[in-house]
């Protein structure tokens, strides 16, 4: 289950399987059939038809698109049941997590989420210090044709096969989760969130803007609240 949550976050096609994450996918579409009670539940959610029936709309008008223009762009109808699928396979982990953990559900999953991140952050940052690191994640990850050629751009992806604005947008989350996990931990313990803080947030620096910019927001808020409240209780 660590390793499908991973692969959710963030995707890895090999060069030698292009089709790796679908494989994945696959055996958690396995996983759904054999707890299909969990499925049920999806099913009861109050989400769960308005999702289905303004998806069925937008694949109808694309298909209607389609047969209108004549056209050959199945984009749309790709990007619909993409879609759903997403919404179907998070709901499922999310059910398995709390079946699973029950009231520490949350804190597990956060962890799982700040943890596969943690991973990526190291060898992004690896990836930029070491071209040794960036050539071996070349010949390995497979590169989906009209992105970034990050063999020979200064960007980098690790462990996942989209970069950019998508991988900086998730190490921004997983920085805010390690934030938070600060916040409710103590002890030595809190050491360990503090430094994954740091080094997600480090790594951001090499894939993008978006990222960036969120972290920025994020602790300027942060920054902006606790000053606030010192403010009030030095009135008081």
């Amino acid at each position: 289950m660590i390793l499908i949550i991973y692969n959710f976050i963030f995707p890895i096609r090999l060069v030698v399987f292009p089709q790796f994450a679908f494989l994945l996918y696959a055996f958690l579409l396995a996983q759904a059939i054999f707890y299909r009670n969990l499925f049920v539940i999806f099913t009861k959610t109050s989400f769960f038809a308005p999702t289905i029936f303004l998806s069925t709309i937008v694949l109808l008008l694309s298909i209607f698109s389609i047969l209108y223009n004549q056209s050959n762009d199945f984009l749309g109808i790709i990007l619909i049941v993409k879609y759903i699928f997403s919404i179907t396979s998070s709901l499922i982990i999310t059910l398995f997590i709390i079946r699973q953990y029950q009231n520490n559900s949350l804190l597990i999953f956060m962890k799982i989420i700040v943890l596969s991140t943690l991973l990526v952050a190291v060898v992004c940052i690896s990836e930029f210090f070491i071209p040794e690191v960036k050539m071996l994640l070349a010949d390995i990850i497979y590169d989906p044709p009209g992105h970034t050629d990050y063999a020979t751009s200064f960007r980098v992806k690790g462990l996942a096969s989209s970069g950019g604005s998508s991988l900086s947008v998730g190490l921004a989350t997983a920085t805010i989760l390690s934030y938070f996990l600060i916040s409710i931990t103590k002890g030595i313990k809190s050491l360990f969130w503090i430094f994954s803080t740091f080094i997600i947030s480090i790594s951001t620096l090499f894939v993008g803007r978006a990222g960036i910019f969120l972290i920025l927001a994020f602790f300027l808020l942060q920054f902006i609240s606790s000053f606030s409240l010192k403010s009030i209780a030095k009135v008081i």
